[in-house]
């Protein structure tokens, strides 16, 4: 008699090595996510601030955020 295919056994076994494993790797590749968005955040807000700084050194006028638009003087720069 020859052996084809698996047990049911020998499924479960590999469906439970998948399962841990994937319980493992699943909270560490979230973790690393989060902090890459928090990273990508700040490089934005830095560069938002680089911006402010520049306008208002070349308008000679201090700038303001208003949601998505700097504000310096009668000049209003949309943030994209």
């Amino acid at each position: 008699m020859s052996h084809r295919g698996f047990t049911l056994i020998e499924m479960l076994i590999v469906i439970l090595i998948i399962a841990i494993t994937s319980a493992v790797v699943a909270p560490v590749a979230y973790k690393s996510v989060e902090k890459f968005n928090k990273l990508i955040s700040k490089a934005k807000e830095r560069s938002i601030e680089k911006r402010v700084n520049f306008l208002s050194f070349i308008s000679d006028s201090q700038c303001k955020i208003e949601k998505d638009v700097i504000i310096c003087g009668d000049m209003k720069y949309v943030l994209k």
